[in-house]
């Protein structure tokens, strides 16, 4: 069925290291929502 899942690209602060990679794909329903989904600011260490 078209439109039921959501993709989430990436991985949050609990995922193991091989699931970090921006190219890791994963779904979930569009309705879930918890602590480890949303987005990651980042800047170079001075």
């Amino acid at each position: 069925i078209q439109g039921v899942y959501r993709v989430l690209r990436g991985g949050c602060w609990k995922s193991l290291k091989d699931d970090l990679a921006i190219s890791r794909r994963h779904r979930n329903n569009p309705g879930t929502v918890n602590s480890t989904y949303g987005f990651r600011c980042a800047t170079d260490a001075k």
